[in-house]
């Protein structure tokens, strides 16, 4: 590797905007270069960390493993010089017009969001935007997206070292059924609930939950049918058919047991509670606003425990 002070350090600015836009015109128009100059400075990059970095595609370039491992590090270089050069004003919440962004599962919203919306009533300008993540702990969540906060599930084991994390409360799993199917009507069998059809809620593509990962540590397989990343869909599913069950927190299904008739069952296996935690990322270490946001959420977060619709 080169000697740091023999490196242009604009090529650091202009990695930030190739990995951004992973296209070289619009990464040129970013930082106000022209293509020429841009494609330059990429074969600059490439020959300085020996890596493609950026990897044709259809459409756009795909990063490589090499540039999506700079990439939350180059954010924070770029946040700590632009807060050298600009420093920001310092946050006040009664008169910012800042819009912050949640990533969150569906069914935490759900819960969530009421309560919130009572917190921020007395903010007149405050815009607070959500998006629809089952797991809290990817973090392009906060480089790509823009995200300022994320709740839901992380895998412990490859948690990023950019991510901070705070346990915000547990949620304990059972099994839910129409009242409609016998199976609900009495405690499970692990051999009922396995066998059984199963509507599946996984956290993220790899169909990650709490529950599959405990049976398939200890090589059970489930009669898994469907599986669904949104869990909505799943309750109103499971409640027209009289054969399927699924899993979820116990406390959502108590919200929509006697709208939509459906009986639960604990799980026949001792499956820990699921927590659910408060995932920020380390870029927004110093940043008041989400500090702030932080702050409202455990706010909220406290409030509906003492109205006892979390546990």
């Amino acid at each position: 590797m080169t000697s740091f002070k023999k490196i242009n350090l604009n090529l650091m600015l202009h990695l930030d905007a190739l990995l951004k836009e992973k296209n070289v015109s619009a990464a040129a128009a970013k930082v106000f270069i022209s293509q020429p100059a841009m494609s330059s400075s990429l074969k600059q990059l490439r020959d300085l960390f020996q890596d493609p970095l950026l990897i044709p595609g259809k459409g756009q370039y795909l990063l490589s493993s090499k540039a999506k491992e700079l990439q939350p590090q180059l954010e924070e270089v770029m946040l700590s010089l632009s807060n050298i050069l600009q420093p920001k004003e310092k946050f006040d919440p009664f008169t910012s017009r800042r819009t912050f962004k949640i990533a969150l599962p569906d069914y935490v919203e759900l819960i969530l969001l009421p309560a919130l919306m009572t917190s921020l009533e007395q903010y007149s300008y405050m815009v607070v935007e959500t998006t629809i993540r089952a797991m809290a702990d990817d973090p392009l969540l906060f480089i790509e997206n823009n995200v300022d906060v994320a709740i839901g599930a992380i895998d412990e084991d490859t948690l990023s070292p950019h991510l901070q994390t705070e346990k915000l409360y547990e949620e304990e799993i059972i099994c839910f059924a129409s009242k409609k199917n016998a199976i609900i009507k009495k405690p499970l069998s692990l051999k009922d609930y396995l066998t059984n059809k199963h509507i599946a809620f996984s956290f993220n593509e790899e169909r990650f939950s709490h529950s599959a990962d405990y049976l398939l540590k200890r090589k059970m397989i489930r009669n898994d049918v469907f599986f669904v990343n949104n869990i909505l869909p799943a309750i109103f599913a499971v409640a027209h058919s009289d054969t399927v069950i699924s899993t979820a927190p116990k406390f959502l299904i108590n919200i929509f047991s006697e709208r939509f008739s459906l009986g639960m069952q604990p799980l026949p296996f001792n499956l820990e509670p699921t927590p659910i935690y408060l995932v920020t990322h380390s870029k927004s270490q110093y940043d008041e606003g989400v500090t702030w946001l932080i702050a409202l959420i455990r706010h909220s977060i406290k409030a509906l425990k003492e109205q006892h619709q979390l546990p």
